[in-house]
């Protein structure tokens, strides 16, 4: 009977694994798959200015991530992002602040405006 106990227990552990294992490699490919064809379109290097407190910052890159779509984070608290954000957009003073090639969003509202009207992935892959 201890037999019986013993190779059943480790069939299950031996199946729980295979499932675990085909499980993980089934997301991380498909995952993968996703995030080549979007790099296949992405034509379009997308900028993002942000502070490290800011909810709105979060909230872009969180919608940008959403649609798998590769982008720059330029922090403000570097010196260096600061003048170029300065040079670029004289007198703003909010973040974040997105670029989508040379062509200047907006904000997280724009942002988000571009994605609920199917605009975004269009803006992102298209040769400007």
């Amino acid at each position: 009977m201890k037999k019986f106990i013993s190779l059943m227990i480790t069939s299950v552990v031996i199946l729980g694994i295979g499932f675990v294992g085909v499980s993980i490699y089934g997301q991380s490919h498909a995952r993968l798959n996703h995030d080549e064809t979007n790099r296949n379109t992405q034509i379009n290097q997308i900028i993002i200015y942000t502070t490290k407190t800011c909810p709105y910052c979060f909230k872009a890159k969180d919608l940008l991530n959403e649609y798998n779509i590769n982008f720059v984070e330029k922090d403000l608290s570097d010196r260096a992002a600061q003048q170029e954000f300065m040079q670029k957009l004289p007198g703003v003073r909010n973040v974040p602040q997105i670029f989508i090639g040379s062509e200047h969003v907006g904000g997280y509202s724009e942002l988000r405006d571009l994605a609920d009207s199917n605009q975004l992935m269009q803006r992102v892959s298209q040769p400007q």
